[in-house]
C-alpha cells in the first residue's frame, strides 16, 4: 500500500524520483519550487519504495460570489500501479485531516459540493485522468 501524502514547500525532494507516466513531461526544478510555495496549490502524492507513483494536483479556486473550492485539475498514475490509487489520491485531497487541502481555512471540502460534476476527457487519454472540461448538473 503506497504512502499518500500532501506535499509542501519544503518537499521539493520529493519530486526527484517519479515513476515513468505519471506526469505528461518531464519536472522542471524552477516549475516545482514555483508550484509547492504557491498556498493556492495542491499537490497530493502517491509514494511506494521511495519513488512518486501518482499524483493529485488541484487549486484553491476563489470567486467573488462563492465559497472557496478545490478545484482538482488533474490526476495522474504511473500505468504499472493503477489499481486504486487515483481514488486514494482524491480521498486524500478532501479529507478533513488537518494537512489536507479542504482542512485549510476558507475551502470548502469536495465532499461538500452538492452538484455532480460531468467531465469530459481528452481523447488522447486512455487510463489517466485529465479535466478538459467541466460542468455541473443537479
Amino acid at each position: 500500500m503506497p504512502e499518500i501524502r500532501m506535499l509542501g514547500a519544503r518537499d521539493e525532494a520529493v519530486l526527484r524520483n517519479v515513476a515513468p507516466g505519471v506526469f505528461d513531461h518531464a519536472l522542471e526544478p524552477a516549475l516545482i519550487a514555483e508550484f509547492l510555495r504557491d498556498g493556492r496549490h495542491h499537490l497530493a502524492v502517491a509514494i511506494e519504495d521511495g519513488t512518486v507513483i501518482g499524483f493529485a494536483s488541484g487549486v484553491h479556486y476563489v470567486h467573488p460570489d462563492k465559497p472557496s473550492e478545490l478545484w482538482i485539475n488533474e490526476v495522474g498514475v504511473a500505468p504499472s500501479h493503477h489499481r486504486g490509487i487515483g481514488k486514494q489520491l482524491l480521498k486524500r485531497s478532501s479529507s478533513t485531516r488537518s494537512d489536507s487541502v479542504a482542512a485549510r481555512p476558507g475551502c470548502s471540502p469536495i465532499a461538500r459540493i452538492r452538484q455532480r460534476c460531468v467531465c469530459t476527457l481528452r481523447p488522447e487519454v486512455k487510463k489517466r485522468l485529465t479535466i478538459r472540461s467541466c460542468s455541473t448538473t443537479s
